[in-house]
């Protein structure tokens, strides 16, 4: 608790230091809007210093005391600039406002003081994995086999910070901070662009932290909120750019925004350099009339915002050759990969929507956008092709409604007419690419900005406020019953933390074993990769992970183990906890199902009365790399090259000779 209070007293600093500088720059703002901008923008700014300070030797046991000094420093330069007008907040007017919010804010913050779960699977993944990996060796560096660590890394930086101070509850304090920012944004930005409705920021305050993937992202270390948020007040901040070119009014500080927020999305998530070329695009057709202002915009909003990304794609170049890696490693490569790496990771990715695995048929497009309200299932995962997937991952169907309206209704201005027709474009590139959810995060920012707009209008002016208030009832409800009750029985003792993590991820109680005995120092994890709670050196060694691990090359199971020793490392660990068992369909006349089973395995690696596996089995495991390290390892075993040592949970830990 206290490393979480910690951090969020660090967000709050960070917030007020830049507060000065906002509040001078946009003195016309709404202070909420100031307040929530500066927090964000700060941050942001906070995760990308990390690179520069984490890439030094040494750099992450000393670099939080220098960024600490550097934003105190920058507060008390900007101290005499301050809009102290939301100081003045009467919190007895706006009692209603604060009490949903409030109420809002309860469910992410009982779940960020709550160890995570399964359900929290990138968290423990990787974006709390690959910090506390930078943060033990205390430098930034390249790590093999979990591509995931060349992703752009700005709100995961943060993550290094939070660890140190207060494990996992602050780390994810930097999520919770970030919601109160976004919301603090959005409701100043829509109390201020439309003053004529009286409930306008409270609309979008509501849809924009009712959506399912924002409620529930913003109570674990994930980072599609804060992507969201950055792409689409920057994508907002540009559609009042141009609004005020329409108007022939000065522009000079109202650019800049937008190139901040989109560079920082594209520094938080690949997807945002979609958002970019999207915004660039139409706000190049927007202003076609004048085509000189039309380029200087689409080059300065392009180029500026790819700029502020730049430090990230120049450090997966460099480590990795592929600035996206590891995707279009077709046309641009990458170190440590391959053509079967890409082709399943492309399949995985082409799992979502209405038509997984098909090719992309357009005629589908009107089904795969509106199936985001009725079937939410098919865009996340686990289970996406069966259409049950987290509905945590929902876009939420008030967001949906919002745009689908104001694309009805015209826009009124040319802020929201812009932010439909981004809008328009990103879920355009989404039905292409991969129809996961959680990747239209940053559709929800603008959604929430243009559904006061439609409250001007007298037949939807309370329309609006009861689709955001059933959205957050159901948000709220389902959140109640999936994950607040249970959570709250943990922070109150009555089920034991431990006991609670252990249930859902049973990975937790084996690294306990491999942390606590000093003969296991670097460990390849098989079946596994919730790495983030070892406190040793580990590597995800199944072939599809990469090819670091020598899952494909070696010849044999003494070729595996020799291969092994050479890299270093002493230990494996293998789950089979989701390896199929025999049933009727697992017979030798069924070879490729038959050495799939896990009993299978276990003969062939001698470890109960069996035959070790067939010159036929060979060939058919070689088929399949999947199934072709199961082999080395059962041959390895069987031949005293690898020495299985104690059995815990659904694991086996085995040393290698």
């Amino acid at each position: 608790m206290l490393g979480f209070l910690l951090i969020l007293a660090f967000c709050a600093v960070v917030a007020l230091a830049f507060f000065g500088v906002m509040s001078r720059l946009k003195s016309d703002w709404d202070p909420a809007e100031q307040l929530g901008w500066s927090g964000l923008i700060g941050l942001g700014s906070v995760g990308l210093v990390t690179l520069f300070v984490g890439l030094l030797p040494n750099g992450l046991r000393w670099g939080f005391a220098a960024i600490v000094v550097a934003v105190l420093g920058i507060g008390t330069a900007t101290f005499k600039s301050w809009d102290r007008s939301l100081l003045k907040f009467d919190g007895r007017k706006n009692l209603g406002v604060v009490a949903l919010f409030g109420l809002l804010l309860l469910f992410p913050l009982v779940a960020s003081l709550s160890p995570s779960t399964t359900m929290d699977w990138d968290s423990i993944a990787y974006h709390l994995a690959v910090p506390k990996m930078w943060l033990q060796d205390g430098q930034i560096h390249k790590v093999l086999n979990l591509h995931h660590s060349n992703f752009p890394f700005s709100i995961d930086n943060l993550y290094i910070w939070g660890l140190a101070l207060g494990g996992e509850a602050g780390a994810k304090a930097f999520s919770f901070a970030i919601l109160v920012f976004g919301v603090l944004a959005v409701y100043g930005t829509a109390r201020r662009c439309f003053p004529d409705s009286q409930f306008a920021g409270l609309a979008a305050g509501l849809i924009f932290a009712g959506s399912p993937v924002v409620l529930w992202e913003s109570g674990t270390a994930y980072i599609d909120v804060a992507h969201g948020l950055y792409a689409g007040l920057g994508v907002f901040a540009l559609g009042e750019f141009l609004l005020k070119t329409q108007r022939e009014e000065a522009v000079e500080k109202s650019l800049w925004l937008a190139v901040l927020g989109l560079g920082f999305a594209a520094g938080t998530k690949y997807t945002g350099l979609q958002a970019i070329f999207a915004a660039a695009l139409v706000a190049f057709l927007f202003l076609i009339r004048t085509p000189k202002v039309a380029i200087k915009t689409a080059l300065v909003v392009g180029v500026g915002a790819f700029l502020v990304a730049s430090p990230w794609y120049i450090k997966t170049t460099v480590y990795t050759g592929n600035p996206v890696y590891p995707f279009f490693y077709d046309k641009l490569g990458g170190e440590n990969w391959g053509e079967w790496h890409s082709e399943i990771y492309q399949d995985e990715q082409r799992s979502f929507g209405v038509a997984p695995g098909q090719p992309r048929n357009f005629a589908d497009i009107g089904h795969a956008v509106l199936g985001l309200v009725y079937q939410p299932g098919r865009y996340v995962n686990p289970g996406q092709t069966a259409g049950a997937g987290f509905p945590t991952g929902a876009v939420g169907f008030a967001a949906m409604v919002a745009l689908f309206a104001g694309a009805a209704m015209g826009g009124s201005d040319r802020r929201v007419k812009f932010s439909l027709a981004w809008c328009g474009m990103i879920l355009l590139m989404w039905f292409v690419l991969s129809q996961q959810s959680r990747y239209l995060t940053m559709i929800v920012v603008p959604a929430a900005l243009i559904a006061p707009s439609l409250m001007r209008d007298k037949n939807w002016r309370y329309g609006a406020l009861a689709v955001a208030g059933v959205q957050c009832f159901y948000t709220l409800f389902m959140l109640q019953k999936m994950q607040l009750t249970t959570q709250l029985k943990v922070l109150t003792g009555q089920i034991e933390r431990d006991a609670y993590v252990a249930a859902s991820t049973p990975f937790a109680e084996s690294a306990k074993v491999l942390n606590a005995n000093p003969a296991y120092t670097k460990i390849a994890l098989y079946e596994e990769v919730f790495g983030f709670y070892l406190d040793k050196s580990y590597i995800w060694a199944n072939p599809g992970h990469g090819t670091a691990a020598p899952c494909l090359e070696a010849e044999n199971g003494a070729d595996y183990a020799d291969k092994m020793k050479a890299l270093g490392y002493d230990t494996v660990y293998l789950n089979r906890q989701f390896w199929p068992r025999r049933d009727e369909n697992s017979t030798p006349e069924n070879l490729a199902a038959w050495t799939a089973t896990t009993d299978r395995w276990m003969e062939a690696a001698g470890l109960i009365p069996g035959e070790a596996y067939s010159p036929e089995e060979i060939e058919v495991m070689k088929t399949d790399p999947n199934l072709y390290y199961r082999y080395l390892l059962a041959d390895a075993v069987r031949s005293g090259r690898l020495i299985p040592q104690e059995e815990v949970g659904p694991g086996i830990i085995i040393t290698i000779n």
